[in-house]
Formats: structure tokens, C-alpha cells, sequence
């Protein structure tokens, strides 16, 4: 039963990427940054700042993604004036929502993409993607990092296979995806029900 919800699971990350990517249509890939300034999540999985340790999220969720640029996108904020402060994306991606009703948009800067989900006219922050190693979560893993890596960093997953590494929080996952043994994606993702 664990391997068909590891199974299970899996399949339903895939989906709910796809349907927040635009219905399963091709989103250009995000570029190679080298000599990039490093960036750090902000909030710990636990849900601690990792300015405050200890300290539960202002907003109850487990993750805030400050960029190099020093604009925090929080899982699930409004998304249009953080993407205003940041600065103009390396490419942007926009779709008619499978699962809401407007659009939805993916933002690809150097180093991480952030998705968006639409509430009432209020573009929000669905998903930021760490694609490089020029960013790195609160406890410091990269991509290229090792499963025994994430684990001595973030602890024991909630689900552990070779392709994935899940640890579920309040309002938000986070899913690193593995390659040949290493960490190959870093996904947040708003975390519905």
C-alpha cells in the first residue's frame, strides 16, 4: 500500500503541475545561470522563520521565497506586485486556468519560476520552482544535492522514493525531485485541502 501512495502521489503532482502550467501545453525551459547571487528561502520547513527560529510564519504557511532582489513571494499571496517589484521575468507564460476560472501564469527568472494561480481577479502565488544552484532553500539545499542531503538538512520526508522527496507542511509541499540520485528541481507548491 505505501508503494501505490508513493505511486499515487507522484501522479498527482505531474497532474496538478500540468493543470497549473496551462492544461498541459509546453512552457519554454528556463535558462542556465552561472555567476548568479545566491537566494534563500526565507521560512523553514517546520514552518519556523529561519531569521526567528522558533517563531511560527506571520501567515501560517511554511514557506516565503525571498529573492536576490529582496521581494518575498509567499505561497499563496497576491502575486502581481511582488512580480512588479522583482522586475521584468526572463519569460512569461500565460494560459486559460483548467482548475479556476481565468488565467494563469508562470514567471521564469534566473534561477526560479514562480506560478500563479487566479482567486477573484487576484493573480496568486500557486508554486516557486528552484531550477538552479544559484538558489537554495532555508535549511541551504541546492539543486545537485543528495537525498542524504536533504534528509540531514530538512529531516525525514513524508514521502521517500527515488524520484522524489516530499515533506508536507501547513498550506504547502515541497517536493525535490531527484535525478541520478541527486536533486535535479525544488518545487513549493500551495497545498489544496
Amino acid at each position: 500500500m505505501n508503494n501505490m501512495k508513493k505511486i499515487l502521489l507522484a501522479a498527482m503532482s505531474a497532474a496538478v503541475l500540468t493543470v497549473f502550467a496551462g492544461c498541459g501545453e509546453d512552457i519554454p525551459t528556463e535558462p542556465t545561470v552561472t555567476n548568479a547571487p545566491e537566494t534563500t528561502a526565507a521560512v523553514a520547513v517546520d514552518g519556523t522563520d529561519s531569521t526567528d527560529a522558533g517563531q511560527p510564519a506571520a501567515d501560517g504557511l511554511c514557506f516565503s521565497y525571498t529573492s536576490a532582489s529582496g521581494v518575498e513571494f509567499v505561497i499563496d499571496a497576491e502575486c502581481d506586485p511582488l512580480i512588479e517589484k522583482q522586475g521584468e521575468p526572463t519569460k512569461t507564460f500565460e494560459a486559460p486556468s483548467c482548475a479556476f476560472d481565468g488565467k494563469s501564469y508562470t514567471y521564469t527568472y534566473d534561477g526560479f519560476t514562480v506560478e500563479t494561480y487566479p482567486d477573484n481577479n487576484v493573480n496568486r502565488v500557486y508554486a516557486v520552482t528552484l531550477t538552479d544552484n544559484t538558489t537554495q532553500t532555508a535549511e541551504g539545499v541546492k539543486v545537485g544535492a543528495s537525498a542524504e542531503d536533504v534528509k540531514a538538512a530538512c529531516g525525514e520526508p513524508d514521502v521517500d522514493s527515488d524520484a522524489f522527496l516530499v515533506y508536507n507542511g501547513d498550506g504547502v509541499d515541497l517536493q525535490f525531485f531527484m535525478e541520478d540520485g541527486s536533486v535535479s528541481q525544488i518545487v513549493y507548491t500551495y497545498h489544496v485541502g
